[in-house]
């Protein structure tokens, strides 16, 4: 016997990127990166134009172009408050993107992504109808993700009689996480957190379970 075993290289998390972790992800970076050099002004723009303000429903504003309140449901998704704010939720992105798009297809993962988006808004909409500062971010879909994940893996587990621990341990210290976010998110990072985005998109990711269904690859 003349062959060793060599360890398995570890493959790099850019390798095969699928396409629409790719482009979703790639669109975000560029956008920040393109604020980053020009500096507040165009971001002060592409708030005005892109974010998604609630009162804008309640109010007699004109829409600045065709679409304007309905678009900003997705366009939020797309738009940062900062660079660390972008580099987290793409990162997010990238680890529990890459593998569910692997697994469930390029429409699946579109479909997954800009409904948990939606729900984010919708439910900013439903709790703050009068808030006047806009929600930004892809944070409600990169939730919606995660809840799709992790709910599924949940229901594997009951399915097969497995510890469902590790879920409840990831459901604890998520909701940790967040109680000094929501109570002093404004003094640990400078923004308020939207929380409710994160909730929109959190309970769409979950339903979404019983509906879409994996490819099997």
């Amino acid at each position: 016997m003349t062959g060793t075993l060599e360890p398995k290289k570890r493959e790099p998390i850019f390798n095969n990127m699928p396409p629409g972790v790719l482009i979703i992800g790639g669109a975000m970076v560029v956008i920040e990166v393109y604020l980053q050099i020009f500096g507040l002004e165009p971001r002060r723009t592409l708030l005005i134009y892109f974010s998604f303000f609630p009162k804008l429903f309640l109010s007699q504003f004109p829409e600045l172009y065709f679409g304007d309140y309905y678009f900003r449901f997705i366009s939020h998704a797309f738009l940062h408050g900062d660079f660390f704010h972008m580099v987290l939720n793409v990162a997010i992105l990238i680890a529990v993107g890459k593998h569910m798009e692997e697994h469930l297809g390029l429409l699946k993962f579109l479909i997954i992504f800009f409904l948990t988006a939606i729900s984010g808004a919708l439910c900013f909409q439903i709790i703050e109808p009068t808030e006047t500062s806009p929600i930004v971010g892809a944070s409600s879909s990169v939730y919606g993700l995660l809840a799709f994940y992790f709910g599924k893996e949940l229901f594997i587990r009951l399915h097969n009689s497995m510890s469902i621990q590790p879920i409840i341990n990831i459901a604890v210290v998520m909701t940790l996480i967040h109680i000094p976010l929501v109570l002093w998110g404004s003094l640990l990072l400078g923004a308020e957190i939207a929380w409710q985005g994160h909730l929109g998109g959190a309970i769409a990711g979950f339903m979404l379970i019983f509906v879409i269904r994996g490819s099997g690859r």
